[in-house]
């Protein structure tokens, strides 16, 4: 049965850091979903998924490359895309509402 991975990306400014779970660290991770995908999905298969939901503001600021003023370089698309490979992660899209 093909397993799927579900989260939400917000506006913030993520920076690269170093998560861990214990018994492993990962470092230079800008996005915590990127550091559970390598910590808990590592031995995922093709048939898995992963869907990443942005409002608009997410989706420009940190699944495309650059978003920031900051210049913190690749998004979350291009980061999960080396991590996965092109076609195992979604970017669904989510009304926002202030």
């Amino acid at each position: 049965m093909a397993k799927a991975y579900l989260s939400f990306l917000g506006t913030n400014d993520y920076i690269p850091c170093i998560y861990t779970d214990g018994n492993r660290e990962v470092s230079d991770i800008r996005f915590v979903q990127e550091a559970t995908l390598e910590l808990c999905c590592r031995e995922w298969g093709d048939e898995d998924r992963i869907l990443i939901f942005t409002t608009d503001e997410a989706y420009k600021a940190n699944w495309l490359d650059d978003g920031h003023t900051a210049g913190q370089g690749s998004g979350a698309d291009e980061r999960f895309w080396r991590q996965s490979g092109r076609g195992r992660h979604t970017c669904g899209k989510v009304v926002s509402r202030a």
